[in-house]
């Protein structure tokens, strides 16, 4: 789904909710407001040292973002659940305390997201670059490279298998993973796709892709 000319409330940043299959709730926002209206607006429970300590101005305001998103959207989709923490795990995973949803950050630029789900998962957002291509063998299989080479036109795959890649890592959420040899796209088509992480067990993921003008979403799910 390509979604064009989204008109905003500028007093208010405006979250976008599409619900995916496997009980997966996402939102996604345009960063339109400063880091001091995301900060006044979160909860203090959903904010992390590692925020505050931002020294990073751009950082900062992307991380609070997303926390504004993920706020937001559990107000408007699981209002029962507040108040709460979030927390994270030591492989720096995010997680609701006392809570058996899943959740999942990202942001790129001017784009935060962030997903719920009665699953693992993991979302990731890339904004469209040419830099993609000359890093492509890094990241993908031969056999990605080979599928890539008979129907990726425009660019849009490259970008979507490497979004969906860096949301298996995610979903798997239990540290590093080497991108070509742990991680797989098994097939990619209208807006979905399979994936796979084979790391000491292979564990199946739905894929689902979105773009949003020139950022490219991917959300990624286990299998049921």
């Amino acid at each position: 789904m390509v979604l064009e000319g989204i008109k905003y409330n500028p007093k208010m940043s405006q979250i976008i909710t599409e619900e995916y299959p496997n009980s997966t709730v996402v939102g996604f926002m345009k960063l339109d407001q400063t880091a001091n209206f995301y900060y006044e607006n979160t909860p203090f429970s959903f904010l992390d040292a590692s925020i505050h300590d931002a020294k990073n101005s751009k950082k900062k305001l992307e991380s609070l973002a997303n926390r504004y998103c993920l706020f937001n959207l559990i107000k408007n989709s699981y209002p029962d659940l507040l108040p709460l923490n979030v927390l994270k795990t030591r492989a720096n995973k995010p997680y609701l305390e006392g809570s058996l949803l899943h959740i999942s950050l990202s942001h790129s630029n001017q784009w935060s997201a962030a997903a719920i789900s009665d699953y693992p998962l993991g979302i990731d957002i890339q904004i469209k670059t040419e830099k993609i291509k000359v890093v492509a063998s890094k990241f993908c299989n031969e056999a990605e490279l080979d599928w890539l080479s008979r129907h990726d036109i425009d660019g849009d795959y490259l970008h979507w298998l490497w979004s969906a890649k860096e949301s298996l890592i995610k979903a798997y959420g239990l540290g590093s993973v080497d991108f070509r040899k742990d991680l797989g796209v098994l097939f990619m088509e209208e807006g979905k796709g399979l994936g796979i992480v084979d790391k000491e067990k292979k564990s199946y993921y739905d894929l689902h892709f979105q773009k949003i003008n020139n950022y490219y979403f991917a959300i990624s799910t286990l299998t049921l």
